[in-house]
């Protein structure tokens, strides 16, 4: 490479970091870098960046210098003794115009609405909850949405401590803490894991094109009704 181009190239990173640091944002050292939850393949990287905060400040995150960086996004949306987790995949395109999407998140508040009456809770503000967003540069090789997700767990528990119940959305929140993208097959039940019981059940975007998966969906809250009452 041309000298006049690294130069560049690092003048360009500089003006990156600073801009993340005046945004708050801040990614992980390889020295403190997150490893993987799961046992490393040969070639895959050990670190990953990480954002925490809310939704509407991680529309200016960005896990490198390039715009092809894919990650995982955590909403959290708590209730009191229960939490609500989705997970959805993301890029340098879709964190600008947002993960979840309006008329998702538009049924998600209706749903968190009811959800706090039944347990008598505060309602939680649906369009810009606290995130937890796991990501890599491209040019680090291995990287999988099953593998970012997994990578949330450490920087989720602490919005976890003293829930009672947690309804997971979604096929990349259910892999997070169970090992199973299967939502048919692990639905209907609790799942004991730290002392919690873990509810898990369609996202809302599902539930905009398939009455049936709502309709499961609402199934799945009595059974994190029944369990916070008990």
């Amino acid at each position: 490479m041309d000298p006049r181009e690294i130069k560049d190239v690092a003048e360009a990173l500089i003006r990156r970091i600073e801009f993340l640091q005046d945004a708050g944002i801040t990614g992980l050292s390889r020295a403190s870098a997150l490893k993987p939850a799961v046992p490393a393949i040969e070639g895959e990287p050990a670190e990953w960046v990480v954002f925490k905060g809310a939704l509407k400040d991680a529309a200016n995150f960005s896990a490198c210098a390039h715009q092809d960086w894919k990650g995982v996004l955590f909403g959290v949306w708590p209730l009191g003794k229960a939490v609500v987790l989705w997970g959805v995949p993301v890029g340098a395109q879709t964190i600008q115009s947002g993960p979840f999407g309006a008329e998702p998140l538009s049924q998600l508040e209706s749903m968190l609405v009811w959800l706090a009456g039944e347990l008598k809770s505060p309602v939680p503000l649906a369009a810009n909850p606290e995130t937890i967003l796991v990501a890599r540069c491209p040019q680090d090789g291995g990287y999988t949405d099953t593998g970012a997700a997994v990578a949330c767990l450490g920087s989720l528990e602490p919005y976890l401590k003293g829930a009672q119940g947690v309804l997971l959305m979604g096929s990349l929140a259910a892999w997070a803490f169970l090992q199973s993208a299967d939502l048919d097959g692990a639905r209907g039940r609790a799942h004991k894991a730290s002392g919690r019981s873990l509810f898990v059940t369609y996202p809302p975007d599902d539930w905009i094109t398939d009455q049936a998966s709502k309709k499961a969906a609402h199934n799945d809250l009595k059974l994190l009704i029944r369990e916070i009452a008990s």
